[in-house]
């Protein structure tokens, strides 16, 4: 008899170990469902208009920015994410003057002035979800709660899954997962040319191009729940870049007559400077519904300090995203305001003379749609 209950006691527990199992699977399942959802989140929403925000872009994009006191930049962006979610992008940026009727950023012999072409590479580390029992136990927890809440009963609350349990409890689940962790390297150059003169008697006007390399190092850590996805972000920035000389303007005698005429020259050879920047990025997502339809904006607090320059800007971009649907599906176009006060620390600007507003538009595009 001894024997026979012991037998039975050990099919029981047998039985009991597999039932767990297999429900701690099915879970499972419905959590990786959850983090596909949290990817896309972080992926999409976090998209800024011309690259403007520290997290890189995942998707593939062109774009154009307008500075009422810089003029424009024309911009695009092919990035593509590998299934080990490598982050890989090549940016060109053209600077286009009021004069120019074509922006071509690249010419026989190679840049073309006021071009920037950027390299990056990016890791997104991502936390792999398999069976632990620490997630059953959560759920386990959630669900009690649900039905409690619901008055739900007996094997109607065994039965509910995950996906059932309504943004509420899946936020909550969704917060207590470990968020990820994004590590990006950025390189980029620039050809840049100044006309001047060293020549105070004919004003002889010489032309010089320069390719200025810059490399960043950026740490970036998704924050907030499932549906709103933002990111705190620290990176360092090493740069190199010229300044140009005086500006100083000329009356010249307009050939064998009377008259004058006035020419303005640069006067002495552009001077290289090297930078150290930090920055700080902290950025919100806000999502909202117009006719039922989820549509997303955000706001962003950035601040930079330049080491060697000694100069301290802030900006407040705010994007208007149209984002991507449930699936990841890129919609429509993104554009933003970006609003920014740049000033040299040792004597502070006025903010007339340090405020800059920009208006950022971008159109995303799957480029590596049929690679995948």
């Amino acid at each position: 008899m001894k024997i026979f209950i012991l037998f039975i006691s050990c099919i029981f527990v047998i039985n009991s170990i597999y039932a767990q199992n297999d429900a701690t699977f099915i879970v499972s399942k419905e959590f990786a469902k959850i983090d596909t959802l949290r990817l896309n989140n972080i992926l999409n929403r976090n998209m800024s208009p011309n690259g403007n925000g520290t997290m890189p872009n995942f998707i593939s994009n062109f774009s154009l920015v307008s500075s009422f006191s810089e003029g424009e930049n024309g911009k695009i962006e092919l990035k593509y994410v590998t299934p080990q979610k490598l982050i890989m992008g090549l940016q060109v940026d053209q600077k286009i003057s009021k004069s120019d009727k074509t922006a071509v950023p690249f010419e026989l012999d190679g840049l073309s002035p006021g071009t920037t072409i950027s390299l990056n590479i990016g890791k997104l580390f991502w936390e792999n979800i398999e069976l632990p029992s620490k997630y059953f136990d959560l759920f386990m927890n959630e669900k009690e709660m649900y039905c409690r809440e619901n008055e739900i009963n007996g094997d109607s609350c065994k039965n509910i899954m995950l996906s059932e349990l309504g943004p509420k409890f899946q936020n909550r689940i969704a917060s207590k997962l470990r968020k990820p962790i994004i590590i990006n390297i950025k390189g980029s150059l620039t050809k840049s040319e100044y006309n001047y003169t060293n020549d105070s008697i004919f004003l002889i006007e010489n032309s010089n191009s320069y390719l200025t390399p810059s490399i960043s190092f950026s740490f970036i850590r998704p924050i907030g729940s499932l549906s709103i996805y933002g990111y705190l972000a620290f990176s360092y920035n090493y740069s190199e870049y010229y300044t140009s000389g005086e500006n100083l303007s000329f009356l010249i005698p307009f050939g064998k007559t009377p008259n004058y005429f006035n020419k303005s020259v640069t006067f002495g050879k552009p001077t290289k400077e090297v930078d150290n920047k930090i920055n700080i990025e902290y950025r919100r997502n806000f999502p909202y519904k117009i006719d039922s339809e989820s549509k997303t904006f955000a706001v962003s607090l950035s601040t930079t300090y330049g080491f060697n320059s000694e100069t301290f800007a802030i900006s407040i971009p705010v994007y208007f995203i149209n984002g991507a649907d449930d699936k990841g599906k890129i919609l429509g176009l993104q554009g933003g305001v970006k609003f920014s006060y740049i000033t040299n620390t040792k004597e502070l600007k006025s903010f007339k003379d340090g405020f800059n507003v920009q208006l950022l538009v971008a159109l995303p595009f799957d480029v590596f749609g049929a690679l995948k």
